[in-house]
């Protein structure tokens, strides 16, 4: 190799490439004093720095205390270096994690994490001898009973969670599933406040949980109850209910949306109703 030549390093081996020739004194004095000048200011018209794009939702396995399996899906926050409030998410009987997972994006668009839960004989977590579907009605309120340990499992991995701010993990459940969160809000450890979207009212089913009842044994917890026109009266009768058993004292806010009941999920009030409490009553409106 000559004197003029220096080697590269490809990712086929050395190539030769020639050296420039060196560089005249008028030249490297001008680069020095560009190196040294202040760089200019960005622009008014500079693009503002990239927002961090929000992670995808990711399917989890979780193991209940009797070994029965389950499956689900975790909405991470946006913010994974933070300590962010949480939400445990629950269905309706009958049904599974899908149908509520416009509940989820709600509360997960405005920085929450969300684990919704197929619960034991439902969606991904049915199994030969649990599937809600050929179970019979007394069988079905067994297994609605013995989801309590479902929500153990997923409060535990939320706890596990170095992106959850353990004292800021709510409950919420649609439908039948607002009575399991209500029982899980009595006896759950650590519970920062309920909720309960379109729960059963009147003689509706509830699978052996009183739900009215349940929600007077919250014992101030914090609650919102979200209903629709046609449920009000039967919502605000539990309310004031739950208020006169705590001495008065008015823990449980209702949240009424206009539309019909059976597209109560598609209110578009839906998602600052749910979030607007979360940030008041759970948060502190921080």
């Amino acid at each position: 190799m000559s004197g003029s030549e220096v080697a590269l390093w490809t990712p086929t081996g050395p190539s030769q490439a020639p050296v420039p020739p060196p560089m005249l004194p008028t030249a490297a004095l001008l680069l020095a004093a560009l190196a040294g000048a202040p760089s200019a200011a960005p622009s008014a018209s500079s693009p503002a720095p990239l927002a961090r794009p929000a992670l995808a939702p990711q399917p989890v396995k979780l193991v209940a205390k009797d070994k029965v399996e389950l499956s689900g899906t975790y909405f991470p926050p946006k913010d994974m270096d933070a300590k962010n409030t949480a939400v445990l998410l629950v269905h309706d009987a009958g049904s599974d994690s899908a149908a509520v997972a416009a509940l989820a994006e709600a509360w997960n668009k405005r920085g929450a994490a969300v684990l919704s839960l197929d619960l034991r004989g439902h969606g991904e977590s049915k199994a030969e001898r649990v599937d809600w579907t050929t179970s019979s009605e007394k069988e079905r309120e067994v297994l609605w009973a013995m989801a309590k340990r479902d929500l153990e499992a997923g409060e535990s991995y939320l706890r596990e969670r170095t992106e959850v701010h353990s004292s800021r993990i709510v409950v919420a459940g649609k439908g039948a599933g607002a009575g399991l969160a209500v029982r899980y809000g009595i006896e759950g450890a650590g519970i920062a406040g309920v909720v309960l979207i379109d729960p059963p009212v009147d003689e509706e089913k509830t699978w052996g949980i009183d739900v009215a009842k349940g929600l007077a044994d919250l014992e101030g917890l914090p609650a919102l109850i979200v209903c629709c026109k046609e449920t009000r009266k039967a919502c605000d009768a539990m309310a004031e209910a739950a208020h006169k058993a705590n001495d008065g004292y008015e823990f449980v806010e209702l949240g009424i949306l206009r539309s019909e009941r059976k597209a109560l999920l598609e209110d578009k009030r839906l998602s600052s109703t749910l979030t607007g409490w979360t940030k008041e009553k759970v948060e502190g409106g921080s």
